[in-house]
């Protein structure tokens, strides 16, 4: 990677340092720094829109991050985002010119990562995501208009909010493709209302971000390819990205939060049966007998979406809950407090 870390954390400390206390950092502030004096030579490759950067906060807390771009060894874009959870902002860079371009994103907690751009017409960007590391894919945004569109309809903007959630963007469809280019359909409806009925066609190593919506409801998606064909309900805002992998049609909603704890904070030992089901099926089935103040964390499932909790607390009653394995939600926890009941909880949305 050409951009120095020592230039990048000098960039970051700046930027920090700019937003005061930890208590009185304002989290949709946003601070560019101007890149350095050395010369920037475009690339030699052909003309293509121009492109922007797309950074989301997958994560339960507020996250600082910087994100530069390199073309031989000089800086043209370096932006700095303050980020609350589930918050997404794109921002639009000098880049239009075909080509490969170096990218170092890191946080002000010390996450890092480092690839290379690959800017080629038909894609409009790039998007970061942080989550439990930092995800970096091309992309191209369909909000009316893009070229991934190949026949049908969709909305030309965002259906309004209800006003009952804190939207920080809207809520998306996602066709992710780490396979060959392939065409895919895109159906979305909500009561019985066709928002999508479309075709895009999916570079390799891409995704079309389809935004659809900041009003809360349940809505019906379903993704077709080469003959197979995968639907189900929608959850907004519970979910705020429907993603599928249109290689396999696998179904998420981000990078899992898949961590679940189990706690005892009662005087008396328990012992905690823990089922874990998704759409009806078990996925996940086990006991922990807990003296009082243990805890423990396991990993019961590897993919995101929503699932349901079931708690037996010493062979006796029941406790049932929704476990949203989705960004911004947070850690899920099962807990049995000083009462001796058992609950789950988990923050986010």
């Amino acid at each position: 990677m050409l951009l120095r870390r020592r230039h990048l954390l000098a960039l970051l400390s700046t930027a920090v340092a700019g937003c005061g206390g930890a208590g009185e950092r304002k989290p949709r502030e946003t601070r560019t720094t101007a890149p350095p004096a050395e010369t920037t030579q475009a690339p030699p490759g052909r003309r293509t829109r121009r492109q922007s950067v797309s950074v989301g906060n997958a994560r339960s807390v507020p996250t600082f991050v910087t994100v530069a771009v390199e073309y031989d060894g000089a800086t043209v874009f370096v932006e700095s985002l303050d980020l609350v959870p589930g918050e997404r902002r794109t921002v639009r860079t000098p880049i239009d010119r075909e080509g490969r371009y170096d990218v170092v994103v890191e946080t002000a907690d010390g996450d890092r990562v480092t690839d290379r751009w690959a800017v080629v017409a038909g894609l409009d960007g790039l998007a970061v995501t942080l989550a439990d590391g930092i995800g970096l894919i091309r992309t191209v945004r369909c909000a009316g208009d893009c070229r991934a569109f190949e026949r049908g309809e969709q909305v030309d903007e965002p259906l309004v909010g209800d006003g009952s959630p804190r939207w920080y963007a809207p809520a998306q469809v996602v066709l992710r493709n780490p396979g060959p280019a392939t065409g895919a359909s895109l159906a979305v409806t909500l009561d019985d209302e066709t928002l999508v009925d479309a075709r895009y066609r999916v570079a390799r190593g891409t995704q079309v971000v389809v935004p659809l919506t900041y009003r809360s409801g349940t809505y019906r998606v379903a993704v077709a390819r080469a003959g197979d064909r995968v639907a189900g309900a929608w959850r907004v805002p519970e979910e705020p990205s429907r993603v599928v992998d249109v290689s396999t049609l696998a179904v998420g909603c981000g990078p899992a939060n898949s961590q679940l704890r189990i706690e005892n904070t009662d005087t008396e030992t328990h012992t905690v049966a823990v089922t874990v089901e998704r759409d009806g099926t078990a996925v996940y089935e086990e006991r922990f007998t807990l003296d009082s103040g243990d805890s423990t964390a396991v990993v019961p499932v590897d993919e995101s979406g929503r699932y349901a909790v079931r708690v037996r607390l010493d062979d006796g009653g029941v406790t049932r809950g929704t476990w949203w394995s989705c960004p911004p939600h947070g850690p899920a926890t099962v807990a049995v407090d000083a009462t001796g009941r058992a609950h789950l909880r988990q923050t986010g949305l």
